[in-house]
């Protein structure tokens, strides 16, 4: 499975917006500018990342049966 970190790259003077750099692995993915007032009031539910969640857990594994990918979605934990 992944290690995700993060890092922020720079906040602008009004705190508003901060741009941040997403490492998979230790490898750099595009930074991202996320607005503080989304970051604060989104309300994400587990249905809108579960399908994320799993497509990362069966692409890391590299399981390319269906009882491959079973084994790996059973076998994963997310924690947060």
């Amino acid at each position: 499975m992944a290690t995700y970190t993060f890092r922020v790259i720079s906040t602008c003077s009004g705190g508003e917006h901060i741009r941040i750099r997403v490492l998979e692995d230790g490898v750099a993915i595009t930074p991202r500018v996320l607005n503080r007032t989304d970051i604060i009031d989104t309300k994400l539910t587990i249905d809108e990342v579960m399908e994320y969640l799993i497509h990362k857990i069966v692409k890391n594994s590299g399981a390319t049966t269906p009882a491959q990918r079973k084994t790996a979605i059973e076998a994963a934990s997310v924690v947060l």
